[in-house]
């Protein structure tokens, strides 16, 4: 039977709220066939952190890497590893036993909390979960293989716990902690996703030193 393929990441729009409320997403209508022109064309301006997107370690440290710096084989994860976990609102996840289930050759771990279903509402950007910087740490030293975490929620910062989530940001992607940085993508979309996919695919907008971007994530089932 044919492996079935589906979209981690969400489609950007101007309805599209990113990280405090804020949307950031404008499409113009720059060329349109029924006006009179020879084709359909738009001109679109908005944050590269909205939607579905990554944060590379230049997002927080100048001495880290920006996303073109990657080769291309970085982007294709071939052990990911789905956690779901029971979260409330506003929780900071910290090491726990759950930890202890990923599994040491895992490239990719997919952090599944079912907080993608308030989406639509404001306690999405308002009240989300967010990481500890203890969790960074713990997983850049004792999960070898980890290149990148994936959150189906706004941000590894809470919105009610900012300072500690530019702590946590750092946890992860500054180069100055033990173990190599761990890349993030935030806003994923993970509710058709039951268990490890056998393949993911993340593809990045290609932006000259980038520190962050929109991405495109496919999963091979």
């Amino acid at each position: 039977m044919k492996n079935k393929t589906i979209y981690l990441s969400h489609t950007l729009s101007e309805e599209t709220v990113g990280y405090g409320g804020k949307r950031e997403f404008r499409a113009t209508q720059t060329l349109s066939i029924s006006k009179g022109n020879s084709c359909n064309q738009s001109e679109w301006q908005f944050s590269n952190h909205i939607g579905t997107h990554i944060d590379a370690p230049f997002h927080f440290s100048n001495q880290g890497l920006t996303l073109d710096q990657y080769p291309a084989d970085f982007w294709i994860f071939n052990s990911p590893q789905l956690c779901v976990l029971d979260v409330a609102a506003s929780e900071i996840i910290g090491v726990g036993s759950w930890c202890e289930e990923i599994t040491p050759q895992t490239d990719l771990l997919l952090l599944k909390t079912g907080f993608e279903a308030k989406r639509e509402s404001q306690d999405y950007w308002a009240h989300n979960p967010g990481l500890s910087p203890e969790l960074g740490k713990w997983l850049r030293q004792h999960r070898l293989n980890l290149r990148l975490v994936g959150l189906d929620f706004i941000s590894v910062t809470s919105y009610d716990h900012r300072p500690l989530g530019k702590i946590a940001h750092h946890a992860f992607l500054h180069e100055s902690n033990p173990g190599r940085p761990l890349l993030v993508v935030e806003d994923m979309k993970l509710s058709e996703l039951a268990g490890n996919p056998n393949r993911v695919l993340i593809a990045p907008l290609r932006v000259k030193s980038s520190d962050g971007g929109p991405v495109t994530v496919l999963a091979e089932l």
